[in-house]
């Protein structure tokens, strides 16, 4: 497996700059928008910036990829972080233009040295959810400085630049082709493979956990967090279809028939995320050669599923009917688009196999 240190070093990073992204939101630009409007206006930004963009630098990545991307990211969001309160609609700039760039470079590089293994991309994606959680709650809980957060993302980006693997950046990337199924051509692919991540998004939209308040916000961001961790591994042991099927299943129960149940809801929670690094992951089978163009693809279908949050629909039968029909359409994709191909199973074969040759 690739080393370790860039893991970590990257998972870590993921944490505390969504923090930091959301405790700027949360506190020093709520500050300075004197009206919700304004305030809603300055988180679309934010947004737009942050998952729009990631298209745009996939491109470019994909053809310099020896970048540096996530320090460069970190020191963007660390500037935001370090500008007066006064400055708060000129720090989003900084701020979603860092956020883009880390996430891209990240997620990107972790798919291309993932060597098809879903947990390498899992324990990256999953940090980001709870420190967005974590950022609103100290924003709005405590008197920190923003320039705390720019002298850790500072310290931050020299790791991620100590560590980076884009040196050894590898000539042949290693795509999950095995998880999907082969006779489907590389368009039918990638589009299939960005439905159930688009309904990810959208059920986890539509369904909000109406319960959580102030700090117990972190109850269902840890829900989350948890299901897109052990998903990867779960895909690894068992094959991206097996995964995919029993979490779809388990989150259309869970979340359209008991929503408002806040120990089901996180369980559910944690299900529906659970897909979410397969999705990534497969997207890299039709952009073999561009992970980072993958990443991009998948974080525009992301932000397609927050519309809705826009338009503030109340939680009712319809909408509860609206979301088990689309869990369905994406246990239907699971079976047709992914395989029961599992990694581990793979690895452990091999080295079972070498053991008995030297015996």
């Amino acid at each position: 497996m690739p080393r370790k240190e860039a893991l970590i070093s990257q998972a870590v990073a993921h944490l505390v700059l969504d923090l930091a992204c959301f405790f700027l939101l949360a506190g020093n630009f709520s500050s300075v928008a004197q009206t919700s409007v304004l305030a809603g206006a300055g988180y679309l930004i934010f947004l737009i910036l942050s998952y729009g963009l990631r298209p745009f630098f996939g491109v470019i990545l994909d053809e310099i990829p020896r970048t540096h991307s996530q320090a460069v990211g970190c020191l963007l969001v660390g500037l935001a972080c370090f500008l007066p309160p006064s400055l708060g609609w000129v720090a989003l700039f900084p701020a979603g233009v860092g956020s883009a760039l880390f996430h891209t470079g990240a997620i990107g590089e972790s798919l291309a040295f993932a060597r098809g293994y879903f947990s390498r991309n899992a324990v990256i994606v999953s940090t980001g959810v709870f420190g967005a959680a974590l950022g609103t709650v100290l924003a709005q809980k405590t008197a920190l400085s923003g320039w705390i957060f720019s002298l850790l993302l500072c310290v931050l980006a020299l790791v991620c630049f100590f560590f980076a693997e884009a040196r050894k950046y590898p000539r042949r990337i290693r795509s999950f082709r095995h998880s999907v199924t082969l006779i489907l051509p590389d368009w039918g692919i990638l589009s299939l493979t960005l439905i159930p991540l688009l309904v990810i998004s959208l059920v986890g939209t539509l369904l909000p956990a109406d319960w959580a308040e102030g700090p117990m916000i972190l109850i269902p961001a840890a829900a989350c967090m948890l299901g897109r961790g052990t998903g990867g591994i779960a895909a690894d042991r068992f094959g991206p279809r097996k995964t995919a099927l029993v979490c779809f299943a388990a989150a259309l129960v869970l979340l359209t028939v008991f929503p408002h149940v806040p120990w089901l809801y996180c369980l559910g929670l944690s299900a529906l995320c659970a897909p979410t690094s397969i999705c990534f992951g497969t997207a890299t089978a039709a952009l073999s050669r561009r992970p980072h163009l993958a990443v991009g693809a998948c974080s525009a279908v992301i932000l397609l599923g927050t519309v809705p949050a826009l338009f503030h629909i109340p939680l009712t039968v319809s909408v509860r009917c609206l979301c088990g029909g689309l869990l369905i359409l994406a246990l239907a994709v699971s079976v047709g688009l992914y395989t029961d191909h599992c990694r581990l199973f793979h690895l452990t074969a091999k080295i079972g196999k070498r053991k008995g040759d030297r015996v």
